[in-house]
């Protein structure tokens, strides 16, 4: 069972058709895949692992641990030889993946409420970041190779701005959504005895600045001469509302984060349902 819902997360050794899939499908799909339906496979992971198999958490401990570590080195290590966008965010999925599974093999309620969390932070800024993509592809720019991205910021400053941001989030830099996400699974790691496993968490964290920022400096690079400029104006209404709300999304959850921290707390005591008395 672990197998499987690990091949849905894209999570190492399991991850090796993600990258291709997401840089040969639309955007559009890319994105539906990369956020709905991990995050959908991930809530079933928590679930089962955290209350049908409860009880036999010696058994698969060992095991999610392993996966998350292994997740976020190949992950992190992968990523920084990418010179496409959307491969990139395939890699950097899978280290993703390996920091929610921290939250799941520690086994606590702080675990399970900083999973929840990361799978919202993780949605708003995966979705911004696609969204960027397609917006940009649906005005005669590609940003799938790292050459394309080269000053953005001079020719869409705002869509740059929002970008920058989610990269940000994605490399858990404060006060966004992804440095709280990563923060209470972290804790949770360290509160649980397991220093290890949240030293490399940061450990690979710190690895996934590198190719977070060289994006950033892409974009804030001068554009070479005689290359193609973009008025802001055209750009669509609902592009910019995607852009918007998950610019929007990212702050929240990072500045609010006790609304969010309430939320899924709630979520993780509905997971674990008391039986009424016989």
């Amino acid at each position: 069972m672990f197998v499987g819902f690990a091949f849905k997360v894209s999570a190492a050794p399991f991850h090796t058709w993600t990258p291709d899939v997401y840089q040969g499908a639309p955007t559009s799909v890319t994105t539906f895949m990369s956020v709905t339906t991990k995050v959908a496979a991930f809530a079933a992971l928590i679930r089962v692992f955290s209350a049908t198999f409860e009880g036999s958490y010696a058994k698969w401990n060992g095991i999610v641990a392993f996966v998350a570590i292994v997740s976020m080195v190949i992950g992190n290590l992968a990523a920084l030889g990418q010179t496409s966008v959307k491969r990139m965010l395939a890699y950097s999925g899978v280290a993703q993946a390996g920091y929610i599974l921290i939250g799941v093999a520690v086994q606590s309620p702080l675990g399970t409420v900083g999973a929840l969390y990361y799978l919202a932070a993780y949605a708003a800024m995966n979705i911004g970041a696609f969204a960027v993509i397609t917006m940009m592809a649906g005005r005669g720019e590609d940003l799938d190779s790292y050459d394309s991205i080269r000053g953005l910021a001079f020719r869409r400053p705002y869509v740059a701005a929002a970008m920058g941001l989610f990269l940000f989030s994605l490399g858990g830099f404060p006060p966004t959504a992804g440095f709280f996400g990563k923060f209470f699974v972290f804790s949770a790691a360290i509160q649980h005895g397991q220093i290890a496993l949240a030293l490399w968490g940061i450990a690979t964290s710190a690895i996934s600045v590198f190719y977070y920022l060289r994006i950033g400096l892409l974009m804030y690079s001068r554009p070479r001469e005689g290359e193609a400029s973009y008025e802001w104006a055209r750009t669509t209404v609902s592009g910019a509302v995607a852009l918007v709300a998950t610019t929007a999304g990212t702050l929240v959850l990072g500045i609010f984060t006790y609304l969010i921290y309430s939320a899924a707390t709630m979520a993780q005591v509905g997971t674990f349902p008391v039986p009424p008395n016989s």
